[in-house]
C-alpha cells in the first residue's frame, strides 16, 4: 500500500486513523486556507510557534494597563519604563528640588479604558411629549380670552 500523504501539510502517515485525525487538526485546517490563497503550507513547528505567539499577544490585551501617576508632578504614564524615564527627567529633579518636603510616592491603579464613539443610548420615550399632549387650535379662533 502507498504511504498516506496529506499534500496541504506534506506529512506522511503509518494509518488511515492517523490521517483522519489529522485533517480534523487546527494546523491542517490553516495549510488547508494557505493553499487555497496560493500560499505555500507551514511546518508544524512553525504553525504552533506562530499559535503561541498569538496566545501571547492575545492575553496582553486581556490585561488590565496599570497607569503610574507621579503625585509630585501631577503626571500620568500608562508604563513603568515611561514613569521611570520621568523619575529621572530634569522637570521632575527640579519640582523634587523645590519642594523637599513632600515626599510623595509613585501611585500605581488601574488604567480604565473609556470606549470611544459608543452608539448613543436609546431614549425612553414615556419622558418625551407625545402626540396626545398637543391640542390643535383652530388659526382663526381668537386665543386671547
Amino acid at each position: 500500500m502507498p504511504g498516506l500523504t496529506c499534500n496541504a501539510c506534506n506529512r506522511e502517515f503509518l494509518d488511515e486513523a492517523e490521517r483522519k485525525l489529522h485533517y480534523k487538526s487546527d494546523w491542517h485546517r490553516y495549510n488547508l486556507k494557505r493553499k487555497v490563497a496560493g500560499v505555500p503550507g507551514v511546518t508544524e513547528a512553525l504553525f504552533l510557534a506562530r499559535q503561541a505567539a498569538l496566545a501571547e499577544e492575545k492575553d496582553k490585551q486581556n490585561e488590565t494597563p496599570m497607569l503610574y501617576s507621579c503625585g509630585l508632578c501631577d503626571k500620568g504614564y500608562r508604563s513603568s519604563k515611561a514613569y521611570s524615564q520621568h523619575l529621572k527627567s530634569r522637570a521632575h529633579i527640579a519640582q523634587a528640588s523645590q519642594h523637599p518636603e513632600e515626599e510623595k510616592a509613585a501611585i500605581i491603579k488601574p488604567f480604565i479604558r473609556r470606549a470611544v464613539n459608543k452608539p448613543p443610548q436609546p431614549r425612553d420615550t414615556n419622558d418625551e411629549e407625545s402626540d396626545d399632549d398637543w391640542v390643535e387650535v383652530d388659526p382663526d379662533e381668537d386665543l386671547a380670552s
